[in-house]
């Protein structure tokens, strides 16, 4: 026995116009409401990035210093605007001069940067920022210093005590 498809049995495959408009409006919603905290992320992830490139270089300075048994320079320098640059040399002769032993850019990132010493009273600190590594891994000088990553979200401090140790520290 076979049965006849007539117009009520058959089955409707696909979207309704009204389904298609309610799940574009949902996904407008969420994206709106998705992309202020996506920038915060960003922003929160530059102050991270900076935080750990300096650190990395820094440590490969103080590194090197005890490596080659001789001073080593790392000279911080922020850019225009915003972002920073870190160039390490060793040498003996003067705060900085000699080999080039590392060179890293970050100028295209939308931090600002600043510094201080570590001390009771901290001092703020001009940059561009020598810090010299004996051969010892210790820093040249009285104090140690604080060196801060900012933007408008978000902030990090980076430690580097008399002794040598490098850190994330708070402000």
């Amino acid at each position: 026995m076979e049965k006849s498809m007539s117009a009520g049995n058959k089955k409707a495959f696909g979207f309704t116009l009204i389904e298609l408009l309610v799940t574009v409006a949902v996904l407008v919603v969420i994206v709106t409401l998705a992309i202020p905290n996506f920038s915060s992320l960003l922003q929160r992830n530059a102050v991270a990035v900076s935080t750990n490139a300096l650190i990395a270089d820094l440590s490969r300075a103080r590194n090197a210093a005890m490596t080659n048994r001789a001073k080593v320079t790392a000279r911080l320098n922020p850019a225009a605007g915003n972002g920073w640059s870190m160039e390490v040399r060793k040498g003996e002769n003067s705060p900085f001069a000699g080999t080039v032993l590392l060179v890293d850019d970050q100028s295209n990132t939308t931090v600002g940067v600043s510094a201080s010493t570590i001390a009771s009273t901290p001092v703020i600190v001009s940059l561009p920022l020598d810090i010299t590594f004996n051969s010892l891994g210790w820093v040249d000088g009285a104090q140690g210093y604080s060196i801060e990553f900012s933007n408008a979200s978000d902030s990090s401090n980076v430690c580097v005590e008399r002794s040598g140790e490098i850190h994330a520290c708070s402000p």
